[in-house]
């Protein structure tokens, strides 16, 4: 699965805030009802319009922030400026994917 298929930004909806392709839903609601222990069940309950295939790139989107925030921002790299700027970075991924899996264990997908 690409998220990046599925996650888009359109000026015209929702004042271009990333929302999932098809719909009026924000990355942003579909993270925060995660984050308040909704399982993906209870997701598509509340937005028909998605599909499990876009609450699961919404979770495989968090990682990738961090490492594109860190790993692409040359100027800013913390690595660069700050002896533990890389174990920083790394241990924030590890803790985002630490997240991601306690969610996919409560939600019953592991």
């Amino acid at each position: 699965m690409n998220y990046q298929d599925r996650i888009v930004r359109d000026p015209q909806i929702v004042g271009g805030e990333p929302i999932l392709k098809g719909t009026r839903v924000t990355l942003k609601t579909v993270l925060a009802s995660l984050a308040e222990g909704a399982t993906t069940n209870e997701i598509l309950a509340d937005f028909p319009t998605l599909s499990e295939e876009d609450v699961r790139a919404a979770i495989a989107f968090a990682p990738t922030l961090v490492a594109g925030i860190y790993g692409m921002n040359f100027d800013r790299m913390p690595e660069l400026h700050w002896t533990l700027g890389y174990p920083f970075a790394v241990l924030l991924m590890v803790l985002a994917g630490g997240l991601l899996w306690v969610l996919f264990k409560r939600n019953g997908w592991l």
